[in-house]
C-alpha cells in the first residue's frame, strides 16, 4: 500500500470524525453498531479466547477490546491502527487496564508481536494498487500468530467496490488461504457482504 492510499483512509476517518452528529461506530467506518457486534460475534465464535493474547489490526478505538472484555477473560490484549485519533482515544477509554495496549502505527511495516489470536476486523477492506498486498498481509499476520489468524473481507458478490473501500472473491481468498495454512475455514451467511476466515496453527486442531 502506498503513502498516498495511507493518506486516503486518514483523510476519510478524520472526515468522518468531524461528523459531530455521526455515531462513534460511523466514525470507525462501521455501516452500524449492530452489524460492528455482528461481525464481532462471528469472530469470537470461530475459536476460544478465554485467556489468550490477542492482537487486533486495525483496531480503531478498541472496540473489539470493550467486546472481549465482556464475554471472555484475556491474558493480555494489544491494538495497533494507522488513525492517531482512534489510538488517543483507545488509551483513554482503557487507561485503568494494565493488560491492554494501544499503538499506532502501521502493521503493513512494523514487527508484529506474537500473540496467541491475531485479528483483523475490516482492515483488509481498504484498496491498494498492489495486488498482492492482501494476501502478504495474511500471510505476515498468520506468521504472528500461535494459534489462530481470523479476519474478515467484504464479499464482491454483494459489495461493489468503490474507490477506497474494496471487495474481495472470497472463494478466491480461500485458496490462496489455503497455499499458506492447511486448517482453513470460511464462514459465511452472516451478512451478506461479508466473509470471515479462520487459519489455525496445526497444532490447535
Amino acid at each position: 500500500m502506498t503513502l498516498i492510499e495511507k493518506q486516503y483512509i486518514k483523510q476519510y476517518h478524520s472526515v468522518r470524525l468531524k461528523c459531530k452528529n455521526l455515531a462513534r461506530s460511523k466514525m470507525m467506518g462501521w455501516t452500524s453498531k449492530k452489524v460492528q457486534q455482528i461481525r464481532f460475534q462471528v469472530i469470537t465464535s470461530l475459536f476460544n479466547f478465554d485467556n489468550a493474547s490477542v492482537l487486533d489490526l486495525g483496531c480503531g478505538d478498541g472496540d473489539f477490546n470493550l467486546f472481549l472484555e465482556l464475554h471472555y477473560s484475556i491474558f493480555h490484549y494489544i491494538g495497533i491502527d494507522l488513525h492517531e485519533s482512534f489510538i488517543h482515544f483507545a488509551k483513554e477509554r482503557f487507561k485503568e487496564k494494565t493488560n491492554t495496549w494501544f499503538y499506532n502505527t502501521d502493521f503493513t511495516h512494523c514487527q508484529l508481536p506474537k500473540v496467541d489470536i491475531v485479528v483483523a476486523c475490516g482492515a483488509l477492506s481498504y484498496r491498494s494498487h498492489d495486488p498482492n498486498y492482501y494476501i502478504n498481509c495474511i500471510e505476515k499476520f498468520y506468521n504472528s500468530a500461535n494459534k489462530a489468524l481470523i479476519f474478515n473481507m467484504l464479499n464482491e458478490d454483494f459489495f461493489e467496490s468503490g474507490q477506497l473501500i474494496v471487495a474481495h472473491n472470497k472463494d478466491h481468498v480461500f485458496e490462496q488461504c489455503k497455499e499458506i495454512c492447511n486448517n482453513v475455514i470460511l464462514k459465511d451467511g452472516y451478512l451478506d457482504n461479508d466473509f470471515t476466515i479462520i487459519m489455525t496453527k496445526s497444532t490447535q486442531i
